[in-house]
């Protein structure tokens, strides 16, 4: 009875060793391109968030092509992967050509498939990305080197004091988080208005909460603001003339174009 009670044990550990190596060789595509964590932070715009997934999904595709061969790697499901995903966000959010509706890579010739959707998606994310950085443009502002070293002096100042204040700890992890991410942000070719908004939000419930204690805070805060509205107003001065508003026509006209149409 023990050896046979041996072997019960024996048998059942080997079952699930062969179950774990089962699932261990389970193709990717079960379980997804990218995981649920990935889709939490997505922008609230819709093509933004477009974006977003299309280059996690590409990135992934390129991840696993990368590590895998000839011989064991199913290229086929990693496209159709990419290709079904793509997909599948772009009608979610109610983005993406009509053609995209009802895509299916061919089994015999699913590469070329995948070729001319990777074509399709390249011409639609490029679209996007031009018709965003042309919207971004009005809300955002560039920076030249001597402003951007102006408001790292402050943000400095900002949080030295920061760490001596007698705040909450999670108000003030918030509040350093929010200089780190201007601080970050300037940097970039133009710094966004809502990352400067969340700062000087934020910034301005520390100094509601102080009091008179702060003084200091409010100016250099009220000189961070300074800076980046002469920034944008510099900006404005470069930018060409509006063109002539078009204005209705004259009460007379109206009247002649109420009598040609005939209903």
């Amino acid at each position: 009875m023990v050896v046979a009670g041996d072997e019960i044990e024996r048998g059942r550990i080997a079952h699930q060793q062969q179950i774990v190596l089962t699932c261990e060789h389970l193709p990717l595509r079960c379980f997804g391109m990218i995981s649920d964590d990935d889709y939490l932070d997505l922008p609230e715009d819709p093509e933004l968030a477009f974006l977003h997934l299309e280059r996690a999904f590409r990135e992934k595709l390129q991840e696993r092509i990368d590590k895998g061969n000839n011989n064991t790697s199913p290229y086929q499901d990693y496209y159709t992967d990419y290709v079904t995903d793509t997909c599948a966000a772009a009608e979610a959010l109610d983005v993406g050509p009509k053609e995209w509706k009802n895509i299916e890579l061919d089994r015999d010739n699913y590469y070329a498939d995948y070729r001319d959707f990777a074509a399709s998606a390249q011409k639609f994310t490029l679209t996007l990305r031009i018709k965003h950085s042309r919207r971004a443009k009005k809300y955002s502002v560039p920076l030249d080197a001597n402003t951007r070293s102006d408001i790292h002096d402050y943000l400095t100042k900002l949080l030295e004091l920061a760490n001596k204040l007698e705040i909450p700890i999670w108000k003030r992890e918030s509040i350093l988080n929010k200089i780190s991410d201007l601080a970050t942000e300037i940097e970039r070719p133009r710094a966004r208005f809502d990352v400067v908004a969340s700062f000087l939000l934020e910034a301005a419930s520390v100094a509601g909460q102080m009091g008179e204690k702060l003084e200091p805070w409010r100016k250099w805060v009220d000189s961070i603001s300074r800076l980046l509205g002469a920034a944008k107003e510099d900006e404005a001065k470069t930018l060409p003339a509006p063109e002539k508003p078009r204005e209705l026509p004259a009460p007379d006209k109206l009247a002649e174009l109420d009598d040609e149409i005939p209903f």
